[in-house]
């Protein structure tokens, strides 16, 4: 009788804990809130390397065209998106979990977008001199 008890609470903690991680219908899915925010990180960094250069272009204007592209790609609203982002947030087991992808993508050096690497300065290497000819 006792194992029994003991294999029933086992597969019912197990049971009430895969539904605590799942997140409900209207929350987007741990994988598809990383893909959401990863495309916002690199659309941000868009805007502060490329278009902060570009005086004629408006900053505010810009990142907000391009999140709004982001959410239509991703299939998903501003509106899902903070509410998804809400309930992640009051669920810090599952946030650490979507953070963690989150560094897993940057690790897998998964960059759409590149900065050049700043040109050494040539002025500041030593010209070794040679020393002069004895005939």
């Amino acid at each position: 009788m006792k194992y029994f008890l003991l294999i029933f609470a086992i597969s019912f903690l197990n049971t009430f804990c895969v539904q605590k991680n799942k997140a409900p219908g209207d929350i987007l899915s741990r994988e598809k809130m990383t893909e959401v925010i990863w495309n916002l990180i690199k659309a941000e960094e868009y805007v502060n390397y490329f278009v902060m250069k570009d005086s004629s272009r408006n900053k505010k204007e810009e990142s907000i065209k391009l999140y709004e592209e982001v959410f239509r790609i991703q299939g998903t609203s501003l509106q899902q998106f903070r509410k998804s982002m809400t309930y992640y947030q009051e669920r810090p087991y599952l946030l650490k979990v979507l953070m963690d992808s989150l560094r897993g993508y940057e690790s897998k050096g998964v960059k759409e977008i590149t900065v050049p690497s700043a040109i050494p300065d040539s002025s500041k290497q030593l010209i070794k001199k040679k020393p002069p000819r004895t005939n």
